[in-house]
């Protein structure tokens, strides 16, 4: 029972961002504008024409070049740790009352890791009770891509948890590593966790 409350618990930090943080809906407007053909009393004439279609085509090859593609991510993990069935996160796994937990964050509204880190910490501490950080949040690579990490305890429903969590820039999109545990035996999991972040893959 204590199992299945600590991963209930896991999760809530792992999908706290998206739950208290609004889509940001704005949305670009840099290809139609672009493509407006600019109005006048004169006549277009044909290089004008042309000029004004390389410009549109332009600004759709860099739109679609900058734009989000398809990105997979694997983990090897050590004995012990077992898939959540069921999970709604891109990989879950659980081992006695640790969790792993990878998904993909859409509602921070900066997509610089710095930015995102303080963004984080911000829901985190506004949500959470008693939250410390330890140390200053420190810049790694995950499977070769760019990667901030911190740490933090916090107390959820009476329990004392700690959170070590990464968010990993990957073929421009933003995911969340997040290893969990009660906080009197998170310490004693550190070698796992980072013989899972080395087992990591990302592709895209």
């Amino acid at each position: 029972m204590k199992k299945i409350l600590v991963l209930c618990l896991a999760s809530v930090m792992a999908f706290s961002v998206a739950a208290c943080q609004p889509k940001d809906s704005n949305v670009s407007e840099s290809t139609s504008t672009a493509a407006t053909t600019k109005e006048t009393s004169e006549e277009t004439t044909e290089e004008e024409t042309t000029a004004a279609t390389t410009e549109a085509t332009e600004a759709e090859t860099t739109a679609a070049s900058s734009a989000p593609v398809e990105v997979t991510i694997t983990a090897e993990v050590p004995d012990g740790w077992e898939p959540v069935d069921g999970s709604v996160a891109i990989l879950q796994y659980l081992k006695v009352t640790s969790s792993f937990i990878v998904t993909e964050e859409k509602y921070f509204k900066s997509d610089k890791l710095d930015e995102i880190v303080i963004e984080a910490k911000d829901v985190f501490s506004k949500t959470f009770d008693n939250v410390v950080y330890e140390g200053d949040p420190e810049t790694i690579t995950v499977a070769g891509q760019e990667a901030r990490q911190f740490v933090l305890t916090c107390d959820i429903s009476d329990m004392s948890f700690k959170y070590r969590i990464i968010y990993v820039s990957a073929g421009g999109r933003i995911f969340s590593f997040l290893f969990a545990d009660l906080a009197e035996t998170f310490d004693g999991m550190t070698g796992e966790y980072d013989e899972i972040l080395a087992g990591v893959q990302i592709t895209y």
